[in-house]
């Protein structure tokens, strides 16, 4: 996956949690048009690579943060703005 198709769904995936708007891991992964394979491996990858305190609510079928949490990339001196 290319490095801008990857951000481009780490920033679509840390949104949705934001919003609460996830869903099921099936639910989710369909609205970011991904496989559940690849989803788990892009939650993974926020939680080991970002720090990302993730979970997963089984009665609101959503995943959350457990605590206040912002999605940051930076490469050096230039940092990409993301907007929510």
């Amino acid at each position: 996956m290319r490095l801008n198709s990857r951000l481009t769904l780490l920033m679509r995936i840390h949104s949705l949690i934001k919003r609460k708007g996830t869903g099921t891991p099936i639910e989710f992964a369909s609205r970011l048009n991904v496989s559940r394979a690849t989803l788990f491996r892009l939650l993974k990858d926020l939680r080991e690579d970002f720090s990302a305190p993730i979970n997963y609510s089984k009665t609101k079928q959503s995943y959350y943060y457990e605590k206040d949490y912002q999605f940051h990339v930076s490469f050096g001196e230039w940092e990409p703005q993301f907007s929510e």
